[in-house]
Order: structure tokens, then C-alpha cells, then sequence
């Protein structure tokens, strides 16, 4: 991993950390919202700005860029 994707996983909202987290569990949307309290349009809206600023296309991607979840090779 660059430098400028090493940063960038610091830079995502601490929410999109946290829902990142819950996600990457194999929790749906509507689950997260309803686990968090919000609605389900925020958890999409936010799970979509964490990829897009992280340069991912799904959710699981965005988590482990962010370092929420590593990759284990068996």
C-alpha cells in the first residue's frame, strides 16, 4: 500500500469507520441502521462516500483499505 492510500485511511469520518466496521461483520444496511439509530438512506449515503474517497467499489474493499479488515492468505 502507497503512502497516499496509507493516508487516506485516516481520513474517512470516524461514522464511516464505524459503519465500515459493522459491514465488513456481513451486516446489511438495514441492519447497521438499525443497530446505529439512522436511517438506512444515511448508512448508504456514507458507506458510498467512504469507498468513493478511499478508491473502492464495495463496501468490503473500503474496510480493508481502511484497515478495519486484514486479509489473511490461507
Amino acid at each position: 500500500m502507497g503512502h497516499h492510500a496509507t493516508q487516506r485511511k485516516c481520513d474517512i469520518a470516524p461514522r464511516e469507520r464505524q459503519i465500515l466496521r459493522i459491514a465488513a461483520t456481513g451486516a446489511s444496511n438495514k441492519e447497521i441502521a438499525r443497530q446505529l439509530g439512522i436511517s438506512e438512506r444515511t448508512v448508504e449515503h456514507l458507506i458510498s462516500r467512504a469507498c468513493q474517497w478511499l478508491g473502492c467499489n464495495n463496501r468490503i474493499a473500503a474496510a480493508v483499505r481502511a484497515g478495519i479488515v486484514e486479509i489473511r492468505q490461507c
